[in-house]
């Protein structure tokens, strides 16, 4: 029915989505790899000042998993079909 049709379409959204990042992270990784090799900074995580936004994108993506583990499967269902 409609759900599965917006479930379905969310799925689909999801999956772009995910390969979308995928392809951002290969040309990442590729370009720190490089870096690295330069002894140019000192390593950890993040590179300051370069990867704000993926330092910001992990922050957010633990808050949400962390709601979700506290979140019934039935509100999940709502946020999906509405």
């Amino acid at each position: 029915g409609e759900c599965e049709k917006k479930r379905s379409d969310f799925v689909a959204k999801s999956l772009k989505s995910s390969e979308e990042v995928q392809n951002e992270d290969v040309f990442l990784c590729e370009n720190v790899q490089t870096g690295m090799r330069s002894g140019g900074f000192d390593r950890g995580r993040y590179i300051p000042g370069k990867q704000i936004a993926g330092y910001h994108f992990h922050q957010r993506l633990w808050k949400d998993m962390i709601r979700g583990l506290n979140t019934k499967y039935g509100d999940d269902e709502k946020a999906i079909c509405g």
